[in-house]
Formats: structure tokens, sequence, C-alpha cells
């Protein structure tokens, strides 16, 4: 109407408004939903490639291949040290307790994985490097080397594979939770070496601390500091658990001077 002026003003203001409001929230779902659909189609495509050079990873759930045929089983990493060990250690004393005498579980830098290895296990960022290593073994992905339901499953699909179904029961009791104690003597571990009450404000600030350590005891050279902290930007070192095995990266291992914690 003539001489309102103001409300006119007002009211486009306020459909302004209005428009903008439900503007940027389509935007932000329609933003959050493209990076889900690229995330996902990133996936398919590792699993594309995957498959393409005749082999895909698996996780927990999908062992599914033939295992009967499994006699050495290697849990990999980077460098082939804190995490794959610690792992492997978990499944070792496992097919053990099964009976499995004749699998051997060992750890292993990915770059130097053995061409006549069955089975792969290693973190769900490194599968693919493993498997152009490797690519006739089979492999498993995981996220936590502390998996033990992965470990135990694993177990019991070999037990079925290797062995008659009737053991099965007397299998499952006997796998437990623990890690391999056979190399106990490889290094001591002393009041000097556990620190209780550190706070850090990053986590690079704890890994260096971390390394720091291990210098002053004789452990590593001091350039092995930095190569810990170039290995966790290459894949977190975190096993789940509130439990991190910060190490260096396998280009570093000539600094390593002795075995130690």
């Amino acid at each position: 109407p003539k001489g309102a002026y103001f409300a006119n003003i007002a009211g486009v203001c306020a459909a302004m408004a209005v428009s903008f409001v439900v503007s940027a929230i389509l935007l932000k779902t329609s933003k959050v939903k493209e990076e889900d659909d690229i995330e996902a189609a990133t996936r398919r495509m590792q699993d594309m490639k995957a498959e393409s050079k005749g082999a895909s990873p698996l996780s927990a759930g999908d062992v599914t291949n033939d295992l009967s045929h499994v006699r050495k089983i290697i849990v990999a990493c980077d460098a082939g040290m804190g995490s794959s060990a610690m792992g492997a250690g978990v499944l070792r004393k496992k097919i053990q307790d099964a009976g499995l005498s004749q699998i051997s579980v060992t750890n292993s830098a990915i770059n130097n994985l053995p061409p006549d290895v069955d089975l792969v296990i290693t973190h769900r960022d490194l599968t693919e490097r493993a498997m152009r290593q490797v690519p006739q073994a089979q492999h498993i992905s995981l996220t936590n080397f502390l998996d033990s339901g992965l470990y135990t499953s694993l177990t019991e699909r070999l037990v079925a594979a290797q062995r008659h179904t009737a053991n099965e029961e007397k299998v499952k009791d006997s796998l437990k939770d623990s890690f391999d104690d056979s190399s106990a003597n490889l290094f001591k571990l002393g009041a000097e070496n556990i620190f209780l009450g550190r706070k850090a404000a990053t986590k690079e600030e704890a890994i260096r601390f971390a390394g720091e350590q291990l210098v002053k005891g004789g452990y590593v050279e001091p350039e092995y500091v930095q190569a810990m902290l170039d290995r966790e930007k290459l894949t977190p070192t975190y096993l789940g658990e509130s439990i991190a095995v910060p190490h260096g990266t396998v280009e570093a291992k000539d600094r390593v001077l002795k075995t130690g914690v």
C-alpha cells in the first residue's frame, strides 16, 4: 500500500532471512551426504582395485576362504615392530592353545613380506599396500591389532578347516586373551621405564617424550625420535584399549641399538 514502505521492506528482509536459513540447512545436509558418498566411493574403488588384482581383503566376519592350506600367517605393519608384534603375540597364543602346531605366526614389515606367506593381517590403511607386495596371499584387514574377537574367529575357522569339527568346542574353551611370553627375556622393564601422571598437550608431544626416553636409555639414536613422528603421520600407532605403541619408520630401523620399551 502507498506509504507502507517500512512494512514492505521489513517483509522483504524477513523473507530473505528465512530463505537464507533454509538454504544453509539444505546445503549443509547435502555437503555431509556428498562427503559420505565420496568416502563410500573411495572404499568401493579400493576394493575394486584389489579385486582386479585377484584378491580382496577380508574383515572379522568375512574370513570364509579356504584355510586348509594355511601354514604361515604374518601380522604386518609399516615397520614390523610394535603393533604387529603385539597382534602376532595374541594370535600365536590362540593358535598354540588350539593345537595347530603346523601353523606359524610371526610379525613383519610390509616391505619384508615373503612370497610364501599364506595369510597376511594388516591395518585397513595398509592392506592395499600389502596386497601389492604379496598378491597371491589371503589378506585380512583390521582396525585394532588387539582385536581378540577377530583372532578367536580366525582360529576357530582354521580349526574347522584343518581338523574335525568335533574338536571345535574343546578349542573354544581353551582360547583365552593372553600374550605370548616366549620372549620374556628379550628386554627388561623396570621402574625407570615407567612414567605416571604425565600430561601432553598433543600426541606429538607425547611421542617426542617417549622417543627421548628411548634415547636416554640407550635403545635408539637421537634421529629415531623424528622417525617416530614420521611414522605416526603414515598410520596412527593407537591400538585401542587406551594403548599406543609409537615407533619409527622401517627406514629408521638402523637407528635402533637394542630392543626396549
